[in-house]
């Protein structure tokens, strides 16, 4: 994965401990929940800076912030690992594998790593090992079908 000093994002302001009320607060009582800003992301140690009435400031996602958005080209790998995981499901209840988008279920999986490695804030809704077994559950369900096919054509 890329090291990135700092990644264009927008966060909104979200408080979840007290700790991210007190820090708040030192930034200015007008500084509301709910107030989307427009800053820099960190990833490494999950702190996100903007500017609010000509200071710096900075609030830390996960007490007093949420990501919304973040800088160029990750929306656009999130929509394509998304649209590789509901390609994989459809292929689970349907399995030919001109439903995939890539030609087979190896290249398939593999941009979908390719993918997740790329992304700076990886998703809750898939991990890396989950694309090994969704690959693995993938090639079963092919093997199985191909056997049959070829039970079939000996009939």
């Amino acid at each position: 994965m890329k090291e990135y000093d700092k990644i264009p994002a927008q966060a909104v302001v979200e408080v979840t401990t007290s700790w991210g009320r007190t820090c708040l607060r030192e930034i200015g009582r007008d500084l509301k929940e709910g107030t989307v800003l427009d800053g820099y992301y960190y990833p490494v140690s999950k702190a996100f800076d903007f500017n609010w009435k000509g200071e710096g400031a900075m609030l830390w996602i996960g007490d007093n912030g949420r990501l919304v958005s973040l800088g160029e080209g990750q929306k656009h790998k999130y929509m394509m690992l998304s649209r590789m995981l509901s390609d994989c499901k459809y292929f689970l209840r349907n399995p030919y594998e001109r439903h995939l988008y890539f030609p087979s279920i190896a290249r398939h999986c593999k941009e979908m790593r390719q993918y997740w490695l790329a992304l700076n804030i990886k998703p809750d809704w898939l991990s890396y090992k989950q694309i090994g077994r969704l690959e693995h559950k993938m090639n079963r369900m092919k093997t199985k079908l191909d056997r049959q096919f070829k039970k079939d054509r000996r009939q």
